[in-house]
């Protein structure tokens, strides 16, 4: 069975968490495989992992629905991800999602997803 969490506050975890009231931890049965929070800066970046193990099973396009959603409950127009331009499995995830490729720098690209 597969279920969001909400993160506790304080909670270690490997993205950068600011607003814990947007972090999530996607379960698979009992077992955490990934979270996913919005670093609400001035660029309202969304952050997504999924275990190693668990990658290529679809995971990480729910969990970042789920924190785009989010996104948009907050009152954001817009949500931005930025990741390594060889991450072929997240430029799949962000452009399903309505991301629209803004820059690179280097070997990091950056999408903007509209969330209205």
């Amino acid at each position: 069975m597969i279920n969001f969490v909400k993160v506790n506050e304080g909670t270690k975890i490997n993205i950068p968490v600011k607003d814990y009231e947007s972090c999530y931890k996607l379960m698979k049965d009992d077992k955490t495989i990934g979270y996913g929070t919005i670093n609400q800066n001035e660029e309202n970046k969304l952050y997504i992992f999924v275990d190693e193990q668990e990658r290529g099973k679809g995971y990480g396009d729910l969990l970042f629905s789920k924190i785009l959603e989010e996104t948009k409950n907050k009152g954001y127009n817009e949500a931005q991800i930025s990741f390594n331009r060889n991450n072929m499995p997240m430029v799949k995830i962000a452009t399903h999602n309505g991301g629209i490729y803004i820059s690179s720098d280097g070997d990091t690209v950056r999408y903007v997803i509209p969330t209205k």
